[in-house]
């Protein structure tokens, strides 16, 4: 993953940018709660407090909700790409039921480490009969 990403504006080092976890939005909140009321038993503050202001709450929200959708859609893509399955084969999967395994180098050609994804489809095609076929 890391040999894909960008190299730095020096050229000597490999940058990868990671998108702050919804829980350090929710920290970064409490921090400027925090200091708004420290500040304000220190003197008078004409703005109003980040646990009240409408606008702060609604952003991460957003940012919460766009944060689970992107990487949930990236799998999906992925997966359905991948995997050659349809659009409504990952919607029944649950992250909880997926599992990472590292296939050992003498197993395959390629020369990075190959880590496999594992899960299961409890639902598959519907046959002609009307049988329902599974994928693992």
């Amino acid at each position: 993953m890391t040999e894909a990403a960008p190299l730095s504006k020096d050229r000597k080092s490999k940058t990868l940018i990671v998108p702050l976890s919804y829980e350090s939005v929710n920290q970064y909140k409490k921090a400027l709660m925090f200091l708004y009321e420290f500040q304000s038993t220190q003197r008078s503050i004409e703005w109003p407090s980040p646990k009240r202001t409408k606008d702060l709450i609604d952003i991460i929200k957003e940012y919460e909700r766009n944060l689970v959708y992107d990487q949930r859609e990236m799998f999906s893509i992925s997966a359905r790409h991948h995997m050659l399955l349809r659009d409504q084969d990952p919607r029944n999967l649950n992250f909880a039921d997926c599992f990472c395994t590292i296939i050992p180098k003498k197993q395959h050609r390629g020369t990075q480490q190959v880590v496999g994804l594992v899960f299961c489809l409890d639902k598959g095609k519907t046959l002609k009969e009307g049988e329902s076929s599974s994928a693992d």
